[in-house]
């Protein structure tokens, strides 16, 4: 009753604020968009209009067929599920970040985590850093988590990464340096510049024990 309540009053302050209601919970001023009180991102409007996606509380899932020009994304305090794997499609998106309160997702610098803060989720494709250091405590990097990243040139592993899911690196065609992560393994980066140079000198003893591997590339312990 009381959420209904804190709902209905958010749903009249923004009716107030932006005075252009385009959907159910669906408000529009120039550039963003803000969602409130419905069980997901309305995917049927016209999203290429869109920079900037607020998404609010009562918002329990986040998909991105319709965002192409999406930049900055907000997330919501009830957000439990968001569209994170190789169709999420936001070539712009520079920078998410997540409500404190969100029990399901955090954020570092823009970079979407898991609420533990033990796995990467998604960097977005076009954030303008150079370099990005994964905190301390991350223990895994999902699939295809930095997939297209236009800008980014170097990364920094941290001590307590335990695994690469996939090629979390695809396509990151200015990647040139990775410091740190010593169960790497080649194949995780060999759709990047890092392929045929840096990694394979670097990591060459560990490239000619194959033993040392199993099958998903995984540094045995």
């Amino acid at each position: 009753m009381f959420a209904r309540l804190k709902q209905k009053r958010e749903i009249k302050k923004l009716t107030k604020q932006y005075g252009a209601r385009i959907a159910d919970g669906a408000y529009a001023s120039g550039s963003t968009l803000t969602v409130v009180g419905t069980t997901k991102v309305p995917f049927v409007l016209n999203g290429e209009a869109y920079q900037t996606l607020v998404v609010k509380e009562g918002v329990k899932r986040v998909y991105f067929e319709k965002f192409p020009n999406l930049c900055t994304l907000y997330v919501g305090p009830d957000v439990e599920y968001i569209c994170v794997s190789q169709t999420f499609n936001c070539p712009k998106l520079e920078n998410i970040f997540v409500d404190r309160a969100n029990k399901s997702f955090s954020s570092e610098k823009g970079v979407l985590l898991d609420k533990a803060r033990k796995t990467v989720l998604k960097y977005p494709e076009s954030k303008p850093d150079r370099e990005f250091a994964i905190p301390e405590g991350v223990e895994r990097i999902e699939k295809g988590a930095f997939m297209f990243a236009k800008f980014l040139q170097k990364v920094k592993l941290p001590k307590s990464l335990k695994r690469l899911i996939g090629k979390p690196f695809y396509k990151c065609e200015s990647l040139k340096e990775v410091s740190g992560g010593e169960s790497l393994h080649w194949t995780k980066f060999e759709d990047t510049p890092l392929a045929n140079e840096y990694l394979n000198e670097k990591y060459q003893a560990l490239h000619n024990d194959r033993a040392l591997y199993n099958n998903d590339g995984e540094l045995k312990r």
